[in-house]
């Protein structure tokens, strides 16, 4: 999503709640099915790497395994299956459950801050109000002034040498 609004999307209807529910029941997984494949695929040009010494090829495809594994990872974190707050989530609290588990049958809100989806109760604890918002805004500019003074110094001396 691209929005630079906050969107929460809530449902009501438990028909509506119900379905929710088992289509993030089913991504989650999809993806645990595509992400033990990969896995299964990279560990055994793993385990030729210690036996034996990788041809080029097989190198790259390593490399390319690896990189849709933590292709599939991020997605998924950046997906409306899971809170941006991780481990800080209210709902872990709320809800006493897993991390898999506790955001499935949670309404959710984009946040165009962090550009990922937040729980609704992490919403009303994190962001509701209008000053969190803005202290919010404040921290991410200045994240954001402090790495491009890293980057402009270290322009700066890989140009001198």
């Amino acid at each position: 999503m691209r929005s630079e609004k906050w969107r929460p999307i809530i449902l009501k209807h438990p028909i509506l709640l119900r379905v929710r529910c088992s289509l993030r029941v089913l991504l989650k997984e999809a993806i645990r099915y595509k992400f033990e494949q990969l896995s299964h695929l990279e560990d055994l040009y793993r385990e030729k790497h210690i036996t034996h010494k990788l041809m080029p090829s097989q190198w790259r495809r390593k490399i390319f395994l690896a990189n849709q594994i933590s292709n599939l990872l991020d997605a998924q974190d950046r997906s409306v299956l899971s809170c941006a707050e991780g481990s800080l989530c209210k709902s872990l609290e709320k809800n006493e459950l897993s991390n898999d588990i506790a955001t499935l049958r949670e309404d959710m809100v984009w946040n165009p801050l962090l550009k990922r989806w937040n729980c609704i109760h992490c919403y009303n604890s994190y962001y509701k109000s209008e000053a969190q918002k803005q202290h919010f805004r404040k921290i991410i500019e200045q994240v954001k002034e402090e790495e491009e003074a890293f980057d402009n110094w270290v322009s700066q001396h890989i140009r001198q040498k």
